[in-house]
């Protein structure tokens, strides 16, 4: 097919071989965000409040509604971590003045804590 000298520019391979090295980088950031979102509440706080301070809060309201439903499956409805995702739903209503909103979660929240208490 190719006749002659076939010599590959250095330049050339040396950005092939960063651009694969990129997206190497890149698909393993996204396993390991995929695989932090699956099931730990704790971590998903963490990330939540890292978008809350940088004012991404569409993706602050996915993570928290993710780490709510998460709570609910493990630790059923009438937990503290299930309190504490309410809590921080409402926040985030607050702070863009969703009062009636916000309300709700602060409703939701204070009765799961009156259940709490009634069980201890």
């Amino acid at each position: 097919m190719f006749e002659g000298n076939t010599t590959v520019c250095p330049s050339l391979l040396r950005a092939a071989l960063l651009i694969v090295f990129v997206m190497c980088l890149m698909a393993i950031g996204s396993i390991n965000a995929k695989t932090q979102q699956s099931d730990d509440v704790g971590a998903l706080n963490q990330q939540a409040t890292q978008l809350y301070g940088a004012g991404k809060y569409a993706e602050y309201t996915d993570i928290v509604q993710h780490a709510l439903a998460l709570a609910e499956r493990q630790f059923g409805p009438n937990h503290t971590n299930v309190a504490t995702e309410l809590y921080l739903l409402g926040k985030l209503h607050r702070v863009q003045g969703r009062y009636a909103e916000a309300n709700l979660f602060a409703r939701q929240k204070s009765g799961v804590n009156q259940e709490i208490n009634e069980s201890s």
